[in-house]
């Protein structure tokens, strides 16, 4: 099974949106690796973005939870942005924030970037 690192704000440990990224990342047929761990967190205070890149480096894919707004926190940028790791990286979808069209408006959408 391939192991993916799930990387989010610490604002998000411990709540049902943390419980609900994992039961989406497991039925996507990933095991989790949740940094919400006393042995993440131990390592993290010693080496600090070391620590990430170790626990990474086991994994085969990064998924990461953005904010609700689109922004991207910076330690989860960190981990996105480690070069060395050629992994799959992955946004979890926030669908709150996506607006449906209706038919007017997607050909408008269309229209407008040339599509039609």
């Amino acid at each position: 099974m391939k192991k993916v690192f799930y990387a989010h704000n610490l604002l998000l440990y411990g709540t049902p949106q943390e419980k609900r990224d994992i039961e989406f990342l497991e039925k996507l047929g990933y095991e989790v690796f949740n940094p919400n761990t006393s042995e993440y967190q131990e390592a993290y205070k010693e080496r600090g973005m070391e620590a990430s890149v170790d626990f990474i480096r086991q994994c085969d894919v990064l998924a990461f939870r953005a904010l609700p707004g689109g922004a991207i926190p910076a330690g989860v940028w960190k981990e996105i942005q480690i070069e060395d790791l050629q992994r799959l990286v992955f946004e979890i979808p926030t669908f709150s924030l996506r607006k449906k069209l209706s038919i007017e408006e997607t050909r408008l959408y269309l229209a407008e970037t040339g599509q039609r």
